[in-house]
Protein backbone atom coordinates (compact mmCIF):
# COMPACT_ATOMS: atom_id res chain seq x y z
CA UNK A 1 0.00 0.00 0.00
CA UNK A 2 1.16 3.54 -0.71
CA UNK A 3 -0.54 4.88 2.44
CA UNK A 4 -1.22 2.76 5.52
CA UNK A 5 -2.70 4.31 8.66
CA UNK A 6 -3.17 2.03 11.66
CA UNK A 7 -5.02 2.57 14.93
CA UNK A 8 -5.21 6.37 14.86
CA UNK A 9 -6.55 8.15 17.93
CA UNK A 10 -7.06 11.91 17.66
CA UNK A 11 -8.60 14.46 20.01
CA UNK A 12 -9.93 18.00 20.11
CA UNK A 13 -9.18 18.99 23.66
CA UNK A 14 -10.68 16.25 25.82
CA UNK A 15 -13.04 15.06 23.09
CA UNK A 16 -11.85 12.01 21.17
CA UNK A 17 -12.69 12.13 17.46
CA UNK A 18 -10.74 9.23 15.95
CA UNK A 19 -11.00 5.88 17.74
CA UNK A 20 -8.37 3.41 16.53
CA UNK A 21 -9.04 4.45 12.95
CA UNK A 22 -7.27 2.47 10.19
CA UNK A 23 -7.28 3.06 6.44
CA UNK A 24 -5.05 2.29 3.46
CA UNK A 25 -4.75 3.54 -0.11
CA UNK A 26 -3.06 1.60 -2.91
CA UNK A 27 -0.88 2.96 -5.69
CA UNK A 28 -2.94 4.58 -8.44
CA UNK A 29 -6.36 3.98 -6.89
CA UNK A 30 -9.16 6.23 -5.73
CA UNK A 31 -10.51 5.27 -2.32
CA UNK A 32 -13.79 7.00 -1.48
CA UNK A 33 -14.48 7.63 2.20
CA UNK A 34 -18.20 7.94 2.98
CA UNK A 35 -19.85 8.86 6.25
CA UNK A 36 -22.34 11.17 7.88
CA UNK A 37 -21.33 14.66 8.96
CA UNK A 38 -19.42 14.72 12.23
CA UNK A 39 -18.03 11.17 12.16
CA UNK A 40 -14.39 12.31 11.84
CA UNK A 41 -13.70 12.28 8.10
CA UNK A 42 -12.07 15.71 7.96
CA UNK A 43 -10.10 15.01 11.13
CA UNK A 44 -8.77 11.84 9.50
CA UNK A 45 -7.77 13.76 6.37
CA UNK A 46 -6.02 16.38 8.49
CA UNK A 47 -4.24 13.67 10.48
CA UNK A 48 -3.00 12.04 7.26
CA UNK A 49 -1.87 15.41 5.93
CA UNK A 50 -0.08 16.34 9.15
CA UNK A 51 -2.47 19.15 10.05
CA UNK A 52 -3.84 17.45 13.16
CA UNK A 53 -1.76 15.42 15.63
CA UNK A 54 -2.56 11.83 16.53
CA UNK A 55 -2.13 10.61 20.09
CA UNK A 56 -1.76 6.96 19.13
CA UNK A 57 -1.30 4.98 15.94
CA UNK A 58 1.02 5.16 12.94
CA UNK A 59 0.91 6.58 9.42
CA UNK A 60 3.19 5.03 6.82
CA UNK A 61 3.66 6.54 3.36
CA UNK A 62 5.69 4.82 0.65
CA UNK A 63 7.28 2.63 3.31
CA UNK A 64 8.30 5.51 5.60
CA UNK A 65 6.79 6.26 9.00
CA UNK A 66 5.49 9.83 8.71
CA UNK A 67 3.42 9.88 11.91
CA UNK A 68 5.42 12.76 13.41
CA UNK A 69 6.27 14.45 10.11
CA UNK A 70 5.05 18.08 9.75
CA UNK A 71 2.73 18.97 6.85
CA UNK A 72 5.36 20.78 4.76
CA UNK A 73 7.57 17.69 4.76
CA UNK A 74 4.61 15.48 3.87
CA UNK A 75 3.98 17.78 0.93
CA UNK A 76 7.57 17.38 -0.22
CA UNK A 77 7.25 13.62 0.28
CA UNK A 78 4.31 13.58 -2.14
CA UNK A 79 1.06 14.16 -0.23
CA UNK A 80 -1.10 17.02 -1.54
CA UNK A 81 -4.37 18.29 -0.10
CA UNK A 82 -7.61 19.76 -1.40
CA UNK A 83 -9.11 21.05 1.87
CA UNK A 84 -12.79 21.47 2.51
CA UNK A 85 -14.19 24.97 2.18
CA UNK A 86 -12.53 26.75 -0.75
CA UNK A 87 -9.28 27.49 1.08
CA UNK A 88 -6.98 29.55 -1.12
CA UNK A 89 -4.52 32.40 -0.54
CA UNK A 90 -7.15 35.10 -0.86
CA UNK A 91 -4.75 38.06 -1.08
CA UNK A 92 -2.72 36.48 -3.90
CA UNK A 93 -3.71 36.36 -7.56
CA UNK A 94 -4.82 33.13 -9.18
CA UNK A 95 -1.45 32.80 -10.93
CA UNK A 96 0.43 33.43 -7.68
CA UNK A 97 -1.65 30.75 -5.89
CA UNK A 98 -0.66 28.28 -8.57
CA UNK A 99 3.01 29.26 -8.64
CA UNK A 100 3.28 28.84 -4.87
CA UNK A 101 2.05 25.24 -5.18
CA UNK A 102 4.02 24.25 -8.28
CA UNK A 103 6.46 21.39 -7.84
CA UNK A 104 8.69 20.22 -10.71
CA UNK A 105 6.70 17.69 -12.74
CA UNK A 106 8.05 14.28 -13.58
CA UNK A 107 7.63 12.61 -16.94
CA UNK A 108 3.84 12.62 -16.57
CA UNK A 109 3.37 15.49 -14.13
CA UNK A 110 1.03 18.46 -14.24
CA UNK A 111 2.12 21.82 -15.64
CA UNK A 112 0.55 25.26 -15.59
CA UNK A 113 -0.57 24.73 -19.19
CA UNK A 114 -2.30 21.47 -18.15
CA UNK A 115 -4.18 23.27 -15.39
CA UNK A 116 -5.26 26.14 -17.62
CA UNK A 117 -6.41 23.65 -20.24
CA UNK A 118 -8.64 21.83 -17.70
CA UNK A 119 -9.78 25.04 -15.98
CA UNK A 120 -9.99 27.79 -18.62
CA UNK A 121 -11.68 30.15 -16.15
CA UNK A 122 -8.48 30.15 -14.07
CA UNK A 123 -6.52 31.23 -17.12
CA UNK A 124 -9.02 34.02 -17.76
CA UNK A 125 -8.82 35.15 -14.13
CA UNK A 126 -5.08 34.54 -13.66
CA UNK A 127 -4.38 38.16 -12.65
CA UNK A 128 -7.42 38.44 -10.38
CA UNK A 129 -7.08 38.29 -6.61
CA UNK A 130 -8.28 34.85 -5.50
CA UNK A 131 -10.48 36.28 -2.75
CA UNK A 132 -12.70 37.84 -5.41
CA UNK A 133 -13.41 34.57 -7.20
CA UNK A 134 -16.76 32.85 -6.75
CA UNK A 135 -16.92 29.90 -4.37
CA UNK A 136 -16.93 27.44 -7.26
CA UNK A 137 -13.95 29.13 -8.88
CA UNK A 138 -12.04 29.05 -5.60
CA UNK A 139 -12.79 25.33 -5.36
CA UNK A 140 -11.36 24.78 -8.83
CA UNK A 141 -8.30 26.80 -7.85
CA UNK A 142 -7.86 24.62 -4.76
CA UNK A 143 -7.96 21.48 -6.91
CA UNK A 144 -5.57 23.02 -9.46
CA UNK A 145 -3.09 23.91 -6.71
CA UNK A 146 -3.06 20.33 -5.48
CA UNK A 147 -2.58 19.05 -9.03
CA UNK A 148 0.50 21.24 -9.46
CA UNK A 149 1.95 19.76 -6.29
CA UNK A 150 2.65 16.69 -8.44
CA UNK A 151 2.41 14.33 -5.50
CA UNK A 152 1.86 10.59 -5.29
CA UNK A 153 -1.28 10.91 -3.13
CA UNK A 154 -3.98 13.58 -3.20
CA UNK A 155 -6.27 13.99 -0.20
CA UNK A 156 -9.56 15.54 -1.39
CA UNK A 157 -12.02 16.69 1.27
CA UNK A 158 -15.40 17.19 -0.42
CA UNK A 159 -14.04 18.74 -3.64
CA UNK A 160 -17.53 18.77 -5.22
CA UNK A 161 -19.12 20.75 -2.39
CA UNK A 162 -21.23 23.63 -3.71
CA UNK A 163 -20.44 22.94 -7.37
CA UNK A 164 -22.95 22.70 -10.20
CA UNK A 165 -23.32 19.38 -12.08
CA UNK A 166 -21.02 20.47 -14.91
CA UNK A 167 -18.20 21.32 -12.52
CA UNK A 168 -18.79 18.16 -10.51
CA UNK A 169 -18.33 16.18 -13.73
CA UNK A 170 -15.11 18.12 -14.37
CA UNK A 171 -13.74 17.19 -10.93
CA UNK A 172 -14.66 13.57 -11.67
CA UNK A 173 -12.72 13.66 -14.93
CA UNK A 174 -9.71 15.14 -13.10
CA UNK A 175 -9.78 12.31 -10.55
CA UNK A 176 -9.87 9.72 -13.34
CA UNK A 177 -6.94 11.41 -15.05
CA UNK A 178 -5.02 11.53 -11.79
CA UNK A 179 -5.39 7.77 -11.54
CA UNK A 180 -4.27 7.31 -15.14
CA UNK A 181 -1.15 9.29 -14.32
CA UNK A 182 -0.46 7.02 -11.34
CA UNK A 183 -1.59 9.36 -8.55
CA UNK A 184 -3.60 7.88 -5.71
CA UNK A 185 -6.64 9.72 -4.37
CA UNK A 186 -8.38 9.60 -1.01
CA UNK A 187 -11.77 11.17 -1.69
CA UNK A 188 -14.04 12.32 1.15
CA UNK A 189 -17.45 13.00 -0.31
CA UNK A 190 -21.13 13.38 0.55
CA UNK A 191 -22.39 12.83 -2.99
CA UNK A 192 -22.60 9.06 -3.12
CA UNK A 193 -23.18 8.76 -6.87
CA UNK A 194 -20.21 11.00 -7.61
CA UNK A 195 -17.93 9.10 -5.25
CA UNK A 196 -18.91 5.66 -6.52
CA UNK A 197 -18.53 6.87 -10.10
CA UNK A 198 -14.78 7.47 -9.70
CA UNK A 199 -13.71 5.17 -6.84
CA UNK A 200 -12.04 1.77 -6.97
CA UNK A 201 -12.91 0.97 -3.36
CA UNK A 202 -15.24 2.51 -0.78
CA UNK A 203 -14.59 2.83 2.94
CA UNK A 204 -17.37 3.62 5.39
CA UNK A 205 -16.73 5.69 8.50
CA UNK A 206 -18.79 5.94 11.65
CA UNK A 207 -18.02 7.34 15.10
CA UNK A 208 -14.37 7.95 14.40
CA UNK A 209 -13.42 4.66 12.80
CA UNK A 210 -13.53 2.97 9.42
CA UNK A 211 -16.10 0.21 9.81
CA UNK A 212 -15.84 -1.50 6.41
CA UNK A 213 -14.10 -1.29 3.03
CA UNK A 214 -15.59 -2.79 -0.12
CA UNK A 215 -14.67 -3.07 -3.79
CA UNK A 216 -16.57 -0.70 -6.02
CA UNK A 217 -18.24 -3.51 -7.97
CA UNK A 218 -19.88 -4.77 -4.79
CA UNK A 219 -21.22 -1.30 -3.95
CA UNK A 220 -22.51 -0.66 -7.46
CA UNK A 221 -24.26 -4.02 -7.66
CA UNK A 222 -26.16 -3.39 -4.42
CA UNK A 223 -26.76 0.34 -3.73
CA UNK A 224 -28.61 -0.57 -0.51
CA UNK A 225 -25.19 -1.27 0.99
CA UNK A 226 -24.73 2.49 1.39
CA UNK A 227 -28.12 2.82 3.08
CA UNK A 228 -27.34 -0.02 5.45
CA UNK A 229 -23.87 1.26 6.25
CA UNK A 230 -24.70 4.93 6.70
CA UNK A 231 -28.42 5.41 6.50
CA UNK A 232 -27.95 7.52 3.38
CA UNK A 233 -29.80 7.45 0.08
CA UNK A 234 -27.54 6.19 -2.72
CA UNK A 235 -28.32 8.86 -5.28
Amino acid sequence: MLLDALGLDAFYGQSQVLHGCSIDVAEGECLALLGRNGVGKTTLVHALGGLHPVKRGTVTFAGTDITAMPPEKRLRAGITLVPQGHRVFRSLTVAENLQVSLRPPGSDGWTMDDVFDRFPILHERSTQVAGRLSGGQQQMLSVARAMLGNGRLMLMDEPAEGLDPQRVALIGSIIKELKQRGTSVLLVEQRVSFATGVADRVSFMNRGEVTDTLGIATVREDPTIVTRQLGLVAS
